[in-house]
């Protein structure tokens, strides 16, 4: 099993902010030795902390721990249509019942108009 260590990552992350470990410390209720230990690997961060990192910088959990090699898709980087047509498209899927597995042609229609939004080919 592969461990990934982001002790760098968080360091990274709070010093674009322009904060101190006191200041990350202070954010996340937490000491200043275990923004420390957190930074260099010497202490696990727990997942409360992951979720308040996450939120504190506006990135995915994924991100926050894979960096740049991540590729997510947030809500939070679509447009208003973008969010609307893939609401749109949640909400057809869910209704559809009786255990229907073919796609209709508007479902199609709107998974074209989704990827057209996106800049996808």
């Amino acid at each position: 099993m592969t461990q990934h260590y982001f002790g760098h990552r968080i360091r990274e992350l709070r010093k674009a902010k322009g904060w101190s470990q006191a200041d990350l410390a202070k954010r996340l209720g937490k000491k200043t030795s275990s923004i420390s230990s957190y930074e260099t690997d010497a202490k696990a961060i727990p997942v409360d902390s992951l979720i308040l990192l996450s939120e504190l910088w506006g990135i995915t959990i994924d991100e926050l721990i894979y960096g740049e090699n991540v590729e997510v898709l947030s809500v939070k980087s679509l447009s208003p249509e973008q969010r609307r047509l893939v609401s749109q498209l949640i909400q057809n899927f869910a209704a559809k019942s009786g255990g229907k597995t073919n796609i209709k042609s508007e479902d199609m229609e709107l998974l074209l108009k989704i990827a057209k939004a996106m800049g996808l080919p």
